[in-house]
Formats: structure tokens, sequence, C-alpha cells
């Protein structure tokens, strides 16, 4: 045998016991959650509304914060439901209707109408509404466990062109059904493992360059 190919043979053996050691991991990587502090605002990522507004208003209900921000997902072929007179609420009509029936006052809570499509085009929407409202300089982002890493990154990047720090807080979901700890052992899990880190490749290979 050669060296190069001896070289390439430990090469592989290596990379292959490195990957087998993170598998079990891959659901805790996916993780992120940062101490709650007094902030300025609460933003309320779309997707499973039930966990995620059951944390955010915890989070509003202890004190943390006084604002509650939440962007309008993009819902499709709402133009042709509304040509027939039909009108259907949002993720974002939902979560602020759970909000206010946990407590929230419904003045406090600001709807940003930006029909996004994709957690990169919600943290530009509401980087584009820190733009404007420079008062806000600490944000804690509710969302589910497993999309808190993804999330993390996504926002750190959207908002390095305001021109000024905004301190993100991450708070995970403590309503979220994700074992991240034995996600290969239950399948729900295991297709969220999946799915996000296809997703978090998309975004960093792709997505934030458009």
């Amino acid at each position: 045998m050669s060296k190069k190919i001896k070289v390439l043979t430990i090469a592989a053996v290596l990379f292959l016991l490195l990957t087998f050691s993170f598998i079990p991991h891959m659901g805790t990587y996916l993780v992120a959650e940062h101490d709650l502090v007094e902030a300025d605002a609460l933003v309320i990522l779309m997707g499973s509304v039930p966990a995620r507004a059951l944390e955010g208003a915890d989070v509003y209900l202890d004190d943390f914060v006084d604002k509650v921000i939440v962007v309008q997902t993009y819902i499709e072929s709402e133009e042709l439901l509304a040509e027939r007179g039909v009108q259907i609420p949002g993720q974002a009509e939902l979560t602020r209707d759970a909000l206010v029936q946990m407590g929230v006052p419904q003045r406090q809570i600001e709807v940003l109408p930006d029909g996004v499509r994709s957690t990169w085009e919600e943290a530009q929407a509401v980087c584009s509404y820190l733009a404007d409202n420079r008062e806000i300089e600490t944000l804690v982002l509710v969302t589910s466990s497993f999309h808190t890493r993804r999330t993390f990154i996504i926002f750190e990047r959207a908002c390095r062109n305001l021109g000024r720090d905004v301190e993100i807080i991450i708070r995970p979901s403590s309503y979220d059904s994700f074992q991240a700890e034995s996600w290969w052992q239950d399948r729900e899990s295991a297709k969220l493992v999946v799915l996000e880190y296809m997703k978090l490749a998309y975004f960093l290979a792709w997505e934030q360059w458009r």
C-alpha cells in the first residue's frame, strides 16, 4: 500500500469516527439558550403557534419585556380566497389572539405585515423594524428548541447591517416535544433534526447570499 493511500485511509477512518461520534449530539447542538434578562422587545417566531405563544406569554408576564413582535407569514392562495370572500387568520393573528387570551395586552403586540416565507425573511423584516426603532437594543427571540441555533445564526447575520449593536437573547420554548438528547429514538424528533440541518446548510451555502 502506497503512502498516499495509507494517508487517505487514515483520514477516511478519522472522518467516519468523528462523524459517528457527533451523531448522538446532533440534537443537542441545535438547541441554543441564553439567560433571560430584561429586554426592550420580544419576537415570537412563526411556526409552532401553541408552543411558541405559550413561552412568549410566560416571558412577557414575568416582566422581562414590554413589547411583543410577530411577523405575518405568507399564506399561499390567500388572494384567491379573498376573491371568494373568504378570510383566514395567519400565524401572526393566531399568535396574537393566543397571547391576548393569556393576558398580554393587545396594544403591546406589534404585527409586522411582511408576508415572509422563511426565517431569513423573518429576520430581515424584524431588523428593518429595528432600523426604524432605534430604542430597541435588546431582543429576546422565542422559538421551538430545535430551531434556536439556526435562529441565532440567522438573526446575527441579518442585524449586522443595522450599524449598531443589538443584543440577541435566545429563548427555546419549554412546551415543545423535541427530544434533543435522544432524537434518533423519536420519529418526529429525527425528522426535525434532518430537516433542520438541511435548512441550516441551505442558509449558510446559499440563502444568506441572495
